[in-house]
C-alpha cells in the first residue's frame, strides 16, 4: 500500500512531538517498520516521496545470443 506524502510528513511531526515509534505506528495504523523506513528515507534524501522501482523490461537479444554461444545447453530440455 502506498501512502500520500501528507499522511507521511503528519505521521512523522506526530512522532517528533514526543510520541514512540510504536504509539505512532498504532495510532495511524501502520507498521513500525514503515515509520522507520521513512524516518531514515527523510534522513538520508530529505524526501518523503514514494520510490518507485525500475525494471529492465527488454532482453537484449546480442547479448542473448553471446551467452546461448557460451552457454549451449542452456536453452535445451532436460530429460
Amino acid at each position: 500500500m502506498s501512502y500520500d506524502v501528507k499522511f507521511r510528513k503528519r505521521t512523522i511531526e506526530y512522532h517528533k512531538e514526543g510520541n514512540s515509534i510504536v504509539k505512532t505506528a498504532k495510532t495511524f495504523g501502520i507498521s513500525p517498520t514503515t515509520l522507520k523506513t521513512w524516518l531514515r528515507q527523510q534522513r538520508e534524501t530529505g524526501e518523503l516521496e514514494r520510490k518507485y522501482r525500475t525494471y529492465k523490461t527488454a532482453i537484449n537479444a546480442e547479448e542473448l545470443l553471446l551467452y546461448l554461444k557460451a552457454n549451449p545447453v542452456a536453452y535445451r530440455k532436460h530429460i
